[in-house]
């Protein structure tokens, strides 16, 4: 079961644990204390881990003195006491350090502690409950399975009146707030098969998956249908038999518009350099992005491949290269809880097999240098610059020296900049963390685009149904994996109170009276606020004035185009209406026409565009793509090629800061391609072939 609580002093306990299966069982290392892990070894018949307190955090000020629980790190509790307290709101926070050492060995079904020494500081809240309490939580619960959650909590209704009132928070206090209450009860009810609204769905389901596994055998992996944990995964046994996660990393996202009702298709992919594409090989149907559902997901998956990857560290780590996601925070820690459990031997580190995509961060960076409130018109080059350095810096120096600069140079970014280099987010995309394992971080796979692409599918499948569909569908979801790129979540909104470095109050947009109504001090504050109106009526003018000037150019070359066609038109058509040259280009550029769906999934009008061409299929498409609009014909992609290579190396200097010298690299291989099929590593890239291409014309 469970170790006693907050022991102090020399302390050994010897406990009995829980049989969990046949050979396994159940056990937590929680002792109310916060520790951190020194080593974990195995010996004879079990393991053996040693950890030591991190002692507590205190308030300093005197009518205050409050204890708090530590982060769980030594590097968080340096951020935790540069805040303010949070009870009295002073930076008065002080680190209280303690030498406690911990031991404890699990041998078969016993569980020894070995505590030495004597805390320095008092008691605090626990963080975790123990296995005891919620034995008597669920004992709790199923007394009476029609009580409400509020009457648990409370301890007393009018179906099960008690005097006096047994609140549930008795147990323990940390199972006290409404919230909780309801999600044990629910779990509980529906383990014990007691919750009424969900028994004959359940019962029906299971009929259901039970005949799927008889028509499908070995493509269900596993399958959990309780609600809030729902996870069932499947994979093609021919299809997982052919993986190589030694030679790829493989990728892993979420859809949200698969299935309605909250549920959502979870799917991993990996290069297959047989196909020389990316396929599908594990996937999953969940209810819900929690770190759980994650934990859940990666479970089944590495169980699933434990033929492939192995169960020894050795063996690990020559076969599984890692995982490349985003920057969801939910499924990083289902990624590390999911390979602590199936290896609960191992002594690697998860967070080493986990990279973040680059394409997203790019991504992010781009979305600011587009918001001039962020980033001012004429410094778009300085912060690409400051971006790529970041990514690239080698140093932790050379990092840190290009952060403060963003910061200094561009201060509205400030919390974006907060988000990028928080230590999970940072150790997962920048080089001078060096946080990753090396095959990892030399792969030539570094974004999502496989697992995007294969969305990309999907959602035109699911927006063509849609469509014959009236009925809407709302997402519920919260992005945790994206920085504050928005004026509004860098910014705040513009009735929002801020304060700068020196901790100074901006004024707000407007004063209001007690009723809530503008008030104006005098007539002084009338004029002014008279002449700012005026002056946003000038400035709005400005704008439209400046808008139409610039339609009219659009116009105007639009024109001149036009008539050059025209010019180069045969003789049977020269002169005919603006149709006849429409249908001209059309067939001259092999164009073909814009399906509904596009023009409506992005917004686009019709009217804007002749038609879509679609190049070669040889893995050139996008410098055929290129080519066409360069020189009116896909079959010079490899002239293209070599424009841009006599640009690179002419500016290599500019380019290989602008990229890094890896990047450089990189491209540099793809322009010298030979003509004919390339695999994926040199397709045209959307951001440095793009970038270059721009550059050199």
């Amino acid at each position: 079961m469970s170790f006693p609580q907050f022991p102090n002093g020399t302390v050994n306990h010897e406990i009995t644990l829980r049989k969990k299966g046949e050979s396994e069982y159940e056990y937590d290392l929680n002792i109310g204390w916060q520790l951190i892990q020194q080593n974990h070894t195995k010996i004879n018949g079990g393991i053996s881990v040693s950890k030591l307190c991190l002692g507590a955090v205190k308030c300093n000020m005197e009518k205050c003195g409050k204890l708090v629980r530590p982060a769980s790190s030594m590097k968080r509790i340096t951020s935790q006491i540069a805040e303010p307290c949070t009870f009295c709101n002073h930076r008065s926070l002080e680190h209280v350090t303690c030498s406690v050492k911990v031991n404890f060995k699990i041998i078969g079904n016993i569980g020894k502690c070995t505590h030495k020494g004597t805390h320095m500081h008092d008691t605090f809240e626990p963080l975790h409950n123990t296995m005891e309490v919620l034995d008597k939580v669920e004992e709790r619960v199923l007394e009476c399975p029609s009580e409400t959650a509020y009457a648990l909590k409370v301890g007393t209704s009018v179906i099960r009146p008690q005097v006096p009132a047994r609140p549930i928070s008795m147990i323990s206090k940390t199972v006290q707030r409404h919230g909780k209450i309801k999600r044990y009860r629910r779990n509980y009810l529906t383990k014990a098969g007691e919750l009424s609204s969900t028994r004959p769905s359940l019962e029906r389901s299971v009929e259901e998956l039970q005949e799927l596994k008889n028509d499908f055998p070995r493509y269900l992996q596993s399958v959990n249908i309780m609600p809030s944990e729902f996870c069932i995964t499947f994979s093609v046994p021919a299809v997982a038999a052919r993986v190589d996660f030694n030679k790829h990393p493989i990728l892993t996202d979420v859809t949200y518009d698969c299935f309605t009702k909250g549920y959502y298709l979870c799917s991993t992919n990996i290069f297959f350099d047989e196909l020389d594409k990316f396929g599908v090989v594990f996937q999953a149907v969940l209810d819900g992005l929690t770190t759980d559902h994650f934990k859940a997901y990666f479970l089944a998956f590495f169980r699933t491949f434990a033929f492939a990857i192995g169960r020894l560290d050795e063996d690990i780590d020559i076969n599984f290269s890692g995982l490349i996601m985003d920057y969801s925070q939910a499924q990083r820690q289902g990624f590390i809880l999911g390979f602590k459990e199936a290896f609960p031997q191992s002594n690697i580190d998860p967070t080493t097999l986990l990279r973040g995509c680059y394409h997203h961060y790019k991504q992010s960076v781009q979305r600011l240098v587009s918001n001039h409130s962020i980033v001012p018109h004429g410094s778009d080059t300085e912060f690409l610059d400051l971006t790529n350095t970041m990514y690239n810096a080698k140093s932790e120096k050379t990092f840190e020296r290009a952060v403060q600069q963003l910061h200094d140079d561009f201060p509205n970014c400030a919390r974006w900049l907060k988000w990028w280099t928080r230590d999970e987010v940072a150790s997962m995309i920048f080089r001078s963390k060096d946080a990753l394992k090396k095959e990892l971080q030399e792969a030539n796979t570094r974004t999502t685009n496989g697992i995007e692409a294969f969305h990309r599918d999907l959602y035109r499948i699911v927006k063509d149904s849609q469509k014959q569909s009236s009925k809407s569908r709302t997402i519920r979801f919260t992005n945790d994996g994206r920085a504050p790129d928005t004026t509004k979540a860098l910014l705040g909104s513009a009735q929002e109170k801020q304060k700068d470095k020196a901790g100074i109050d901006l004024p707000k947009k407007e004063d209001k009276d007690e009723k809530g109504s503008r008030s104006l001090k005098n007539n002084k504050g009338e004029k002014d606020g008279e002449e700012e109106k005026k002056g946003t009526k000038d400035k709005r003018i400005h704008v439209e004035e400046e808008s139409k000037a610039r339609r009219e150019r659009l116009a105007k070359l639009r024109e001149e185009q036009t008539k050059k066609v025209s010019a180069r038109l045969p003789p049977n058509i020269k002169g005919s209406e603006s149709n006849a040259m429409y249908n001209f280009l059309f067939k001259k550029l092999h164009l073909s026409s814009i399906p509904e769906f596009i023009l409506q999934q992005y917004n686009f009008n019709k009217e804007d565009f002749v038609g879509r061409f679609c190049p070669e299929d040889d893995g050139n498409c996008g410098w055929r793509a290129a080519s066409l609009v360069i020189f009116n014909d896909e079959k010079h992609y490899y002239m293209l090629k070599e424009v841009m290579r006599s640009g690179l190396e002419k500016e290599q200097t500019f380019f290989k800061q602008l990229f890094g010298v890896k990047d450089y690299e990189k491209l540099r291989t793809k322009l010298y391609q030979p003509e004919g099929s390339v695999n994926s590593i040199n397709w045209f890239d959307s951001i440095d072939c793009a970038v270059l291409l721009a550059v050199v014309l």
